[in-house]
């Protein structure tokens, strides 16, 4: 079982060298009035806060269908606040055919309620498909995938037909509690942060 909670996608600024693509996921200054300052206001594409439901907070009409998943506590004990995966469950959004493909971030709390021996999918972003033509087009994030002995005991970054990937450590008894991963693409490569610690590089953007 699975907790999940606190849900941002995030477009950040960078130069134009590095393949910015901003202009399709401008904010309002009405949507931004409404946001908590921790979360970033400048590209922000989608922001799930689970509210007692999957509606994007952040106004631009991404809300979420809930497919299985239950509301649950989240990491500071708040009813209702996050929700509880039984491992066929889903969360996906509306529309999300416009969220960029470039340069993103996105940030997901999460902890597994029963260990992970037999690892578990994240969230996934991008794709189209699941034949040869869409390998590399999108990602998933996993921990302690049993399937890749290097992935044991981390978080891995996968890209679609396991193109490339990226792994950040984490001890095995760590996926009991709670912590944020943080990944970031962009034309400088790949980075995955786990609990505001730079954890994996990669120079390919996966």
């Amino acid at each position: 079982q699975l907790d999940l909670c606190r849900i941002l996608l995030v477009l950040k600024p960078r130069p134009m060298k590095r393949l910015v693509a901003l202009m399709m996921c401008a904010v309002s200054l009405g949507a931004a009035a409404q946001l908590p300052d921790f979360v970033p206001t400048n590209g922000l594409v989608a922001w799930y806060p689970f509210n007692g439901n999957a509606d994007d907070e952040s106004l631009n009409g991404h809300d979420a269908v809930v497919e299985g998943a239950i509301l649950a506590d989240d990491r500071f004990g708040n009813p209702s606040s996050a929700y509880l995966f039984d491992g066929d469950d889903r969360i996906f959004p509306s529309n999300p055919e416009t969220f960029p493909l470039a340069e993103r971030t996105t940030s997901i709390w999460m902890k597994s309620n029963a260990g992970a021996q037999n690892g578990r999918e994240l969230f996934g972003y991008g794709g189209g498909g699941y034949g040869q033509e869409y390998c590399g087009t999108s990602w998933i994030l996993t921990y302690n995938n049993q399937g890749n002995s290097s992935a044991q005991d981390a978080f891995e970054l996968q890209g679609h037909c396991n193109v490339s990937s990226t792994i950040a450590p984490l001890a095995a008894n760590e996926f009991l509690n709670w912590h944020n991963i943080v990944v970031r693409t962009s034309a400088l490569g790949t980075d995955m942060f786990i609990d505001g610690v730079l954890l994996s590089h990669d120079t390919i953007f996966i």
